[in-house]
């Protein structure tokens, strides 16, 4: 486990980006929020905003138990919560009105 003041945002991109990348339904991911502004010692969680494309539910679900596992491992990594936005392929405006208000960081 790293401490979050043990590690760089570059760490946090490379598990983020080696994570999600295997993702079939997963379009993209962003990190936004204060981590991108502040030093990693004042933040105590990491916002990222991800788009989906799925075709059924079944699909949707395994995603979301994957998700909780995915946050779990990466408070244990790096000490941080991890806070998860999601849009779907069909919240494709929303998606892109949200993006524009905020300064990212695109992992994938």
């Amino acid at each position: 486990m790293k401490a979050a003041q043990n590690c760089d945002l570059n760490e946090i991109v490379d598990w983020l980006s080696s994570t999600f990348s295997k993702i079939e339904i997963l379009s993209s991911l962003s990190i936004i929020g204060s981590i991108l502004d502040k030093n990693l010692k004042e933040t105590n969680d990491v916002d990222i905003v991800q788009q989906i494309q799925f075709e059924n539910s079944p699909k949707l679900s395994e995603y979301t138990r994957r998700l909780s596992l995915i946050r779990c491992d990466f408070k244990k990594e790096f000490s941080l919560s991890l806070h998860i936005t999601t849009f779907t392929q069909n919240e494709l405006r929303e998606f892109v009105e949200f993006m524009a208000q905020n300064h990212y960081l695109k992992i994938i």
